[in-house]
């Protein structure tokens, strides 16, 4: 347990706990808060006193729910006796490594890789702003010297080659704390993601701007 290395995306995150001028571009997390609809709900849940213990695979209902919607996806009937609900998409991949290995069983990891792979918006809306907001920060920085960047699809993170950038676990402590800017270090997935920076564009265009003026200034030369 000593040898594990700790996330380093968590080690960066640590340097902005606490500071409200943070722009926060290291995680997945969009910048709008979690819908009305979903959040009515857990109060009407926590109301109604269901803060037991339920299904270790997670309620049934919502099981049920989940294997109908996969079903209409892929035009088969899938039992729900087969999905689990899981706490977070890290803790689903957890969950399904133990299942298919064993100890001393060697993996191979295409790499850079993210702890949470990022599937396909579920809802039409947010797949399009997603898309407008990728398009406008892909734009900000081909324009910009010393940095390189793909046109990604499928996903709400843009990983950012910038030249003279060797550590890149420093430069963005740095960017914390000099320039209130978090993005994740391409070293957090893996050695050949070192030099990169990662940036997820899940933000309204004004905060991507700001970000893009911060991320200028701090530019090696």
């Amino acid at each position: 347990m000593r040898s594990l290395v700790a996330s380093r995306i968590r080690e960066l995150y640590n340097e902005g706990v606490g500071r409200s001028d943070i722009l926060p571009f290291w995680v997945g997390e969009p910048d709008e808060p979690t819908p009305d609809f979903i959040r009515r709900a857990g109060i009407a849940s926590i109301e109604a006193g269901e803060m037991f213990y339920s299904h270790n695979f997670g309620i049934p209902e919502l099981r049920e729910a989940l294997a109908s919607y996969l079903g209409s996806l892929h035009s088969r009937k899938i039992d729900g006796g087969r999905l689990a609900i899981t706490s977070a998409g890290v803790n689903a991949l957890m969950l399904a490594s133990q299942l298919i290995l064993d100890p001393g069983d060697k993996v191979v990891e295409v790499v850079p890789i993210a702890a949470l792979t990022q599937g396909e918006p579920l809802i039409r809306r947010t797949r399009e702003r997603f898309r407008k907001c990728r398009d406008f920060l892909v734009g900000e920085m081909q324009g910009m010297e010393k940095v390189k960047v793909a046109n990604p699809s499928g996903t709400m993170y843009a990983f950012l080659k910038i030249e003279g950038v060797t550590d890149s676990l420093a430069f963005c402590k740095r960017l914390v704390r000099e320039q209130g800017l978090g993005l994740a270090p391409g070293s957090a997935f893996g050695p050949e993601g070192e030099g990169y920076v990662r940036w997820c564009f899940a933000a309204g265009e004004d905060r991507l701007a700001e970000g893009v003026r911060r991320l200028r200034r701090a530019l090696p030369g």
